[in-house]
């Protein structure tokens, strides 16, 4: 009755191992349980846990990946839960926290590829019909115009253009105040 499921995405390979959940009257190829789950990244250790590992993981990468595409340099977790992500110089430090004591936290320097291929990992399990779990994940809420702040790199989008139009602004500026002054009339010899 135990299943095994499998995700591979590039540098994230996720194996979910559960039970289908009978009090339910799921069918023997469908998983309503989730006993274990073990995620290898490419040059890191294997990452296991429970469900409410998984859950949390899932939870703190959606909404940093969510925070990421819309330009948004925000940390997504906090230090006392389980996982914590954060933008860090030239990628994204991802720190586990065990449930056991005495272990410390593991922490994961992860590039743009690797986060894209653990969250496309994830989203894949989220979306799976296979795997019929209610998802007990924070709801994602509409981003506010205060999060989007002006950042460095925006600026430095827009740089350009804003340049080009304060220019032609500068240049329209002067043609209109400089004095327009008239030509000197040229005097015509009639012929007699």
């Amino acid at each position: 009755m135990k299943l095994s499921i499998s995700f591979n995405q590039n540098s994230a390979r996720l194996l979910i191992e559960g039970l289908p959940d009978s009090s339910l009257g799921q069918s023997p190829e469908i998983m309503g349980i989730i006993t274990t789950w073990k995620l290898q990244l490419v040059g890191f250790p294997l990452l296991e846990g429970k469900r409410e590992h998984l859950e949390s993981l899932m939870s703190a990468i959606f909404q940093y990946s969510r925070f990421k595409v819309s330009g948004i340099n925000r940390k997504s977790g906090s230090s006392l839960s389980p996982v914590f992500i954060l933008p860090v110089n030239n990628g994204h430090k991802l720190t586990l926290t065990s449930s056991k004591k005495d272990i410390e936290p593991l922490s994961i320097q992860l590039d743009d590829a690797e986060l894209a291929d653990l969250t496309r990992c994830l989203d894949k399990v989220f979306y799976d019909s296979r795997i019929q779990i209610k998802w007990n994940l924070s709801q994602e809420k509409v981003l506010k115009k205060q999060d989007f702040t002006i950042t460095s790199s925006n600026i430095r989008k827009i740089a350009p253009a804003l340049a080009g139009a304060i220019s032609l602004l500068f240049v329209g500026f002067v043609f209109s105040v400089t004095p327009y002054s008239q030509l000197p009339e040229q005097k015509v010899e009639s012929i007699k």
